[in-house]
């Protein structure tokens, strides 16, 4: 099969580095991890076959599968290679190392091997969000690496033609190519007649970041499957009988980032003057041509259990059942906070990348309409952006975070601790709210956790580091010829695909 990928290339799909959505999408058809999620953003096992939690939630045993195989050399993946995938993630400081900020020391009882087929993890505490972090897509450090892939090739290498034991591997790849793959002929999962997946010989993924050619390409057959159909050509290929459209709310939400550390913005009235002046339903019908809700809040209604449909009456309630109606669109508002911090009709620039070029267009209209801003516009390719954030060479750009199942992706990851996180806000600082990001990420107890994440979402409203304003639907296309695919959304598994003749 081949499938079309919305990137210009495949620069970096190491998963313990990676951080773009995009690559993350694809990772579980390359790697396995403990866990995998499922439909309903649940976990169920991968390489583990059975878990036990104790003491609290602070130790995890997991017993794992002795049927699985890296196709780079043959080997069984056994307790010492996760060992020495999570040591990886830690000592090498990746993006993803936060992931792992609770676990004690690898060498000093935090991994603990009982045997080829058996270890124990054990926390300095209590840890909620850790089976998703235990996953190889959503959760990247999760994602079990072959050693000797890791020590006999180049990091160049290593993260453009990663290796690990998912049901495909990469055996052809360089940079602005398509990226080869082939079933993995020793997978450790079988479908539940007992036939061994993958079903598909083989998968090619073809990088098209030009919407017009991932449009073309789907509608000429050229390609089965699109991982990020263009919202632009969305009712041109509903309406194609030779194409399926699947589609879901999205657990990410999407806004406007702000440089909290640099004027004008590290004025919060300058802040909220601008998530005042966004209208959000406007914005998410001229920017993602309806596919999206309009909504200003953190979490995502497909985080059921702690999303909060209702509005407060009034603002500075912070973690009521009804969340903060602080930047809900109120023109008038807007204006008079603008005036106040004498910043209406500023020159001003906003960085973006080429996926949010339509948004920024989008926003740099309405907050001229609003606030008489005059906005350019400074286009950068993505890997140029996510350099300079870090270094807060920027006032303000579009940006969202779409794979987060758990809520601690969209919170703590976020604006946390900015030499571990991806606090590229200033960073954004603030005590009393990363008192509550650590203490969220203690609490076993559903409820109780609920409650710290109402407050953490209504402060991170009121003090206004983002202007929050949609959750995003993610999409997929694939020709009538695709069978038995399951949208789960956030990722693109395909190991139950097949292609009908």
């Amino acid at each position: 099969m081949k499938a079309g990928w919305n990137v210009s290339e495949f620069t970096q799909i190491d998963p313990h580095y990676s951080a773009l959505t995009q690559s993350s999408m694809l990772l579980g058809n390359l790697f396995s991890g403990l866990l995998e999620v499922k439909k309903d953003l649940s976990v169920q096992g991968d390489l583990a076959s059975d878990w036990s939690v104790s003491n609290g939630g602070k130790t995890i045993e997991f017993q794992l599968v002795e049927n699985a195989h890296f196709p780079y050399n043959g080997k069984n993946v056994t307790a010492e290679d996760v060992k020495y995938s999570f040591r990886r993630v830690i000592e090498e400081e990746t993006p993803h190392a936060n992931k792992f900020s609770t676990l004690e020391p690898i060498d000093d009882g935090g991994v603990e091997v009982n045997g080829d087929y058996s270890l124990t993890l054990n926390f300095e505490q209590a840890f909620s969000p850790v089976f998703i972090y235990l996953t190889p897509d959503l959760g990247n450090a999760g994602a079990i690496v072959c050693p000797e892939a890791v020590e006999e090739m180049s990091d160049e290498e290593f993260k453009i033609k990663p290796q690990g034991s998912g049901p495909f591997h990469i055996t052809e790849h360089s940079l602005g190519s398509t990226m080869k793959t082939k079933a993995n002929d020793n997978y450790h999962k079988s479908d539940s007649d007992g036939v061994q997946l993958p079903y598909l010989d083989a998968v090619e993924y073809e990088p098209l970041k030009e919407a017009s050619t991932r449009t073309n390409a789907i509608m000429t057959g050229s390609v089965q499957f699109l991982n990020w159909p263009p919202d632009a050509q969305s009712d041109t290929l509903k309406g194609n009988n030779e194409i399926t459209i699947d589609s879901r709310m999205g657990p990410n939400f999407g806004g406007l980032a702000f440089n909290t550390q640099a004027e004008p913005f590290n004025n919060k009235k300058v802040r909220l003057a601008v998530s005042k002046a966004i209208d959000a339903e406007r914005f998410v019908q001229e920017a993602l041509l309806g596919n999206g809700m309009a909504d200003t809040g953190v979490y995502s209604p497909s985080q059921g259990w702690v999303y909060r449909d209702e509005y407060d009456g009034s603002e500075g309630n912070i973690g009521g059942p009804k969340k903060s109606p602080i930047q809900q669109y109120d023109p008038e508002e807007a204006r008079r906070l603008a005036e106040e911090a004498g910043v209406m009709g500023i020159e001003i620039e906003m960085l973006t990348s080429p996926p949010e070029l339509r948004a920024a267009k989008v926003l740099r209209s309405l907050l001229g309409e609003e606030l008489n801003w005059d906005i350019t516009i400074e286009q950068q390719d993505a890997s140029t952006v996510f350099e300079r954030l870090p270094k807060g060479n920027y006032k303000f750009i579009p940006f969202g975070n779409s794979v987060s199942p758990d809520p601690d992706g969209l919170t703590y990851l976020l604006y946390g601790p900015a030499d571990s996180t991806y606090n590229w806000w200033g960073p954004y600082v603030n005590d009393e709210l990363m008192e509550l990001l650590e203490k969220q990420r203690a609490q076993l107890d559903r409820e109780e956790r609920k409650k710290t994440l109402w407050k953490i979402e209504d402060m991170l409203l009121e003090e206004a580091p983002w202007s929050y304003f949609e959750h995003e639907t993610v999409e997929a296309a694939r020709r009538k010829s695709v069978k038995n695919y399951t949208h789960i959304g956030v990722i693109n598994r395909l190991r139950s695909v097949w292609l009908e003749e």
